[in-house]
């Protein structure tokens, strides 16, 4: 994987009063607060390292750039479709910033003695941003890596040992950079840029949670019906307490103050037998989403709602109460070699499979054209 050093504007957090508010109206307001002087930039070339602590621990990664051509080459492994509708709006904030905001999180096997010297750095120097947000209790701090030496020693490692990544998150920005690359490159024009602003994650630094449904399906199908129909798809128990799954192929129901905890049979299961990851979700979609309630596209449907585990229950189980025609259903987490799996195998998941933590914050850092 070839990767390069930039000189990153960085977010003056001393002129920041709140982190939450700046951060959650950065997405819109960039210009304007890089205009006013919110944002200062490093007179060297680095490499940054971004270590979040959150209430799942503490995750540390590298902020670089990648060349584009690890992409379009194949070696930054997919495993979600893109829309071009939204990556035709992507461009048009690329072009208007000028830069990217927000990292492609991307995530590689773990290499200890890499993890150490970045540790050692980050112990061992002061933070050039650090930023406190309130909501969600959480630490970014970033380091700036100016360390010549250091500075070789990461490039020649990812160009040696990682000869290729998986997107983790940003699927969108990555393909919607590289359309930006081939479109100047048809047209005989330099491209605004040939790098891809990355956070680079060693697998054991992200946690995956579960991504839930809330589906507005009861004034079509009774709770009694909707119960027998997942009967001959499911071993259903009902729970005292609500509760989350606590393994793969099991999930739970909740339909009004009820819970049921499901399994699905061994019949079902086989039906997927051939399949190189048998996904919660995919056959949640095909057996109950599309057979039952006859929702044919779940990327677009209204009828469903997807909730990421860092909600918690009780934010389910709230809307479950407000909407009696809704239906909430959790599912157990994907696991990373999961996701490896069907990257490898170029296959793609179903929508919101996946909620990776760390989430990255838009303009902590920023990578300028």
């Amino acid at each position: 994987m070839n990767i390069s050093p930039f000189r990153a504007l960085h977010a003056n957090i001393g002129m920041i009063n709140s982190c939450d508010t700046f951060f959650e109206n950065v997405k819109d307001e960039f210009l304007a607060f890089q205009k006013s002087g919110f944002y200062d930039k490093l007179n060297l070339d680095a490499y940054y390292i971004l270590k979040i602590k959150t209430q799942y621990g503490t995750h540390t990664g590298l902020l670089c750039g990648v060349d584009i051509k690890e992409y379009l080459e194949g070696n930054i492994l997919i495993h979600e479709n893109t829309l071009s509708s939204k990556e035709q709006k992507m461009v048009h904030l690329f072009l208007k910033r000028k830069a990217f905001i927000k990292p492609v999180l991307l995530t590689y096997p773990t290499n200890n003695t890499l993890q150490q010297k970045l540790s050692f750095w980050t112990e061992s120097h002061k933070p050039l941003v650090r930023a406190l947000f309130e909501k969600s209790k959480e630490i970014h701090d970033i380091f700036a890596i100016n360390d010549p030496e250091l500075i070789r020693e990461i490039t020649d490692f990812f160009k040696e040992n990682v000869p290729q990544t998986y997107i983790a998150d940003g699927h969108h920005r990555c393909s919607t950079a590289a359309y930006l690359y081939n479109q100047y490159q048809e047209r005989g024009l330099p491209p605004p840029t040939d790098k891809i602003f990355s956070a680079l994650f060693a697998m054991d630094q992200l946690t995956i949670l579960d991504y839930n449904r809330m589906v507005d399906c009861l004034h079509l199908v009774s709770p009694a019906r909707l119960l027998a129909a997942l009967s001959r798809l499911c071993y259903i128990d009902i729970e005292d307490t609500p509760k989350k799954p606590t393994c793969k192929h099991e999930w739970t129901l909740f339909i009004g103050r009820e819970c049921f905890r499901l399994r699905w049979k061994k019949d079902v299961l086989n039906q997927y037998k051939d399949q190189v990851v048998r996904l919660d979700a995919t056959i949640l979609d095909e057996q109950v989403f599309q057979n039952i309630l006859g929702i044919k596209d779940v990327k677009t449907d209204q009828k469903i709602e997807y909730i990421e585990g860092a909600k918690g229950l009780n934010v389910i189980l709230e809307k479950v109460l407000k909407k009696e025609t809704s239906i909430g259903i959790c599912l157990y987490p994907v696991d990373i070699q999961e996701v490896v799996t069907i990257a490898d195998h170029h296959q793609i998941m179903p929508p919101k499979s996946t909620w990776f933590e760390p989430r990255i914050k838009n303009g902590l850092l920023v990578f300028e054209f």
